[in-house]
């Protein structure tokens, strides 16, 4: 993702990768429950994961 944004600007705008990753990841969760009827809570971690890779999001080495 780029990003062009002036001096003052840049303090708000570097931290939206990040922001925008964890949105990606709260609304696949949701999607996942709602037809379950089930919290993000009660949602097995492994079945968040295939979503998100199956959405070619990339995990850093250090993540399970």
């Amino acid at each position: 993702m780029l990003i062009t944004s002036d001096h003052d600007a840049h303090m708000s705008t570097r931290n939206t990768v990040c922001c925008m990753g964890q949105g990606q990841a709260a609304g696949t969760a949701a999607a996942l429950c709602a037809p379950q009827g089930c919290t993000t809570r009660a949602l097995p971690f492994r079945d968040l994961r295939q979503a998100l890779e199956g959405a070619d999001v990339h995990f850093s080495p250090g993540q399970l």
